[in-house]
């Protein structure tokens, strides 16, 4: 069936969320399709959008409707767990139903089909018999695919891997994106004739163009004093792998290097030990600054990026994709990951900097010195080869295979 209008929604909106909504909307845009987002911060989107392809072509930018406000699923204090899970997913989807027709019948206007842009385990277990409460067509971006195809695969925050039956088995769904070309296959055993399309990691690249941007990325070179900047950037939590990454900061060995963090920071998920240290540390150590909360603008984020020598991204207990591997291709940056998930394939795969075991901070004390004195074992890395492959290019042509 032919898709004019797609209800494009994401409740999250941390991280790399509002990138992610801005070039989906711009590319479905480009492919033809009327665009209608649904997000908790519907008045941001307005100037996410200028900062797009599809805002270059009066008509494409014209494809993209209000943002709406659609908000994260509320909490539900009801045990067991399995129970709190499905009501939740179900009060979700009955509500975005709800907000759905709401739209059209103040527009007079049909949605088509709902595109999720992150699915995660916890909001769609359930979703083959649950979604149905949306009452219409809907696909999405499938973000814990790793787990689906790979043994003893790490579950972030751990539990058991859902059944992708029990997520992806409805009648109403049209198709699935992953960013693991791992899990194709065995999704595509499970759809059927409805595809599973190979996502790229898809960036904001931008840098800033007046004196006024980039003040951040300034004063991390300013405070660095010509010493080697490695950073960890994003929505900072234990996942991101910030105890090894500060135990290698305030190592003696690299007193000669500058650590940067940047990013809304959450440190409860360190035991109590761990929180106290790397407060600590975070506060005191001479050779680390730290930008504690969201940077606003992805053009100073990537200024930052674009002015370190190393980027580090060893995550913990963290076996899918993530967008700073992209940034750092794109800049042409050494990563530093965490080996044995798809990360660590991918670095190895296009030579993109070195990986180490999870939680290591030995192991990353011993890279760091590797990258920024350049004795480290590696061919010539393929930035190119990877940027293409998570280009906004080969967004738009995913977009148009989930909704062939």
């Amino acid at each position: 069936r032919p898709v004019k209008t797609v209800a494009l929604v994401d409740w999250h909106w941390a991280g790399h969320h509002p990138t992610c909504l801005k070039l989906y909307a711009s590319a479905l845009a480009e492919n033809g399709v009327d665009v209608v987002p649904f997000t908790p911060a519907p008045a941001a989107v307005p100037a996410l959008l200028q900062d797009t392809p599809a805002a270059r072509s009066a008509p494409a930018l014209a494809r993209i409707d209000a943002a709406r406000q659609f908000d994260a699923p509320a909490h539900l204090p009801i045990r067991p767990r399995w129970l709190q899970r499905i009501q939740q997913q179900a009060s979700t989807f009955r509500r975005l139903g709800r907000t759905l027709r709401a739209w059209e019948r103040g527009t007079g206007r049909k949605i088509d089909t709902v595109f999720f842009n992150t699915i995660y385990d916890h909001d769609f277990s359930h979703a083959s018999w649950l979604a149905a409460l949306m009452g219409c067509d809907w696909a999405g971006l499938y973000l814990h695919a790793r787990c689906i195809h790979t043994p003893g695969a790490i579950m972030p925050g751990g539990g058991r891997v859902p059944a992708a039956e029990r997520m992806f088995g409805g009648r109403r769904l049209r198709g699935i994106g992953v960013l693991d070309a791992g899990a194709v296959s065995p999704l595509q055993s499970v759809l059927g004739e409805r595809p599973v399309v190979l996502f790229p990691d898809v960036t904001d690249d931008r840098l800033p163009t007046d004196a006024a941007g980039g003040g951040l990325a300034r004063r991390v070179l300013e405070f660095a004093r010509g010493r080697p900047v490695v950073a960890l950037v994003g929505h900072i939590h234990r996942s991101k792998g910030i105890e090894a990454f500060t135990r290698a900061a305030v190592d003696p060995r690299l007193a000669h290097v500058f650590f940067f963090v940047g990013g809304a920071a959450n440190l409860s998920g360190l035991s109590p030990a761990a929180q106290a240290f790397v407060a600590n540390a975070w506060e005191s150590a001479p050779n680390i600054y730290t930008h504690l909360h969201r940077v606003q603008d992805e053009r100073d984020l990537n200024a930052v990026v674009n002015a370190c020598d190393v980027v580090y991204a060893a995550y913990v207990d963290f076996p899918h994709s993530s967008n700073v591997l992209t940034k750092a291709a794109v800049f042409r940056k050494p990563i530093i990951v965490s080996t044995g998930h798809l990360m660590g394939e991918q670095v190895r795969e296009y030579d993109l900097g070195l990986t180490v075991p999870q939680d290591d901070a030995e192991a990353v004390v011993r890279a760091i010195l590797d990258l920024t004195a350049g004795t480290a074992a590696t061919t010539a890395p393929r930035w190119g080869d990877f940027a293409a492959r998570h280009s906004y290019e080969r967004l738009r042509d995913a977009f148009a295979a989930v909704f062939a």
